[in-house]
């Protein structure tokens, strides 16, 4: 299970090893055998042994902010290679081979963001020919991706992004209001989602980065970006379109509604409900625990995320510049 803090005022510690959860008069104790993860999206306390037991037993603690990003991640102190990895990181980003991984994992982005969008064609068949139109030009752009320099390919990145969001737009209309794609001060349900959903994706997958030694600052594309954790923004970009898919059923199913699982703040920003976010880990959760093939072998998601983290850590330690 995936622990989910939605009450003010629950207290989480350790009673003979076990979890031990109080909130007011009731008393609950889970095993730590049961438990993937903790999320704390609402003021509570947690104590130093649980933290601890949460550790020892490789269970994440996510702690979110108001606005659903999540702000810090507790885990265990397990660490490889860091030294030698971070010295070879810093060469590996100032190299060929670093410029090519950063393009293998945009064409992989592009392939499973077509993916995406021909999914949501066999579920809006009214949508079919202009979904069908725009993924012929989001490949179009995708070949361009294989000679671009430095200077332009976020451009093209930039193209091919414009047609998906526009296309999933043009889907999801008649479900909710949707003008577009934006990163900051969400003004519409989807884009609170979206930015909901890839503050776990980054949590999650910054966990994994640094327990394999890998530095997520010390990146390539997002290199330029100040105080930036460039590394990461650079990793995470091929896992980018399974959240994108499960923000498009929950949106297309109806599950999330604006009434029920939004609200506008005093920024006049659209944010999620206590009800909205539970869904959305839920939902996040069980899309991670999905098994999809690699080499072979059918795996979750979740650990999709470390073997390529551990592929690059490996790929970076025995990097020679």
């Amino acid at each position: 299970m995936h622990l989910m803090i939605v009450n003010y005022g629950v207290m989480i510690d350790v009673d003979n090893k076990m979890f031990q959860l109080t909130l007011n008069e009731n008393i609950k104790k889970i095993s730590p055998l049961k438990i993937k993860s903790i999320n704390i999206l609402l003021s509570c306390t947690i104590t130093t042994p649980a933290l601890i037991l949460a550790a020892k037993n490789q269970i994440p603690v996510l702690i979110f902010n108001h606005y659903g990003k999540v702000e810090a991640w507790v885990w265990g102190a397990a660490y490889g290679s860091i030294s030698i990895i971070r010295k070879h990181q810093a060469y590996f980003c100032d190299s060929l081979e670093g410029w090519q991984w950063v393009k293998e994992i945009l064409k992989t982005k592009t392939t499973l963001q077509v993916n995406n969008l021909k999914w949501l064609a066999e579920r809006k068949k009214g949508y079919r020919d202009i979904i069908d139109e725009n993924i012929v030009k989001m490949k179009a752009i995708a070949p361009s991706l294989d000679d671009a320099e430095m200077n332009n390919i976020r451009g093209f990145e930039g193209s091919i992004a414009r047609e998906y969001w526009q296309t999933i737009a043009l889907a999801i209309e008649k479900n909710i209001d949707f003008p577009g794609r934006t990163k900051r001060n969400a003004q519409d349900p989807v884009n609170a989602t979206l930015n909901y959903l890839y503050g776990i994706l980054y949590g999650v997958t910054e966990s994994s980065l640094l327990m394999n030694g890998v530095d997520p600052y010390m990146g390539i594309l997002h290199r330029n970006e100040y105080n930036k954790k460039a590394m990461l923004y650079d990793y995470i970009d091929q896992f980018r379109p399974w959240v994108d898919k499960v923000m498009i059923q929950l949106f297309i199913s109806g599950k999330l509604q604006p009434e029920i699982h939004y609200a506008l703040n005093e920024k006049s920003t659209i944010t999620l409900k206590s009800a909205g976010k539970k869904m959305i880990i839920e939902k996040f959760y069980q899309m991670m625990d999905e098994r999809l093939y690699l080499n072979n072998r059918r795996i979750k998601r979740i650990d999709h995320i470390h073997y390529y983290s551990q592929e690059l850590a490996q790929q970076l330690k025995n990097f020679k510049k």
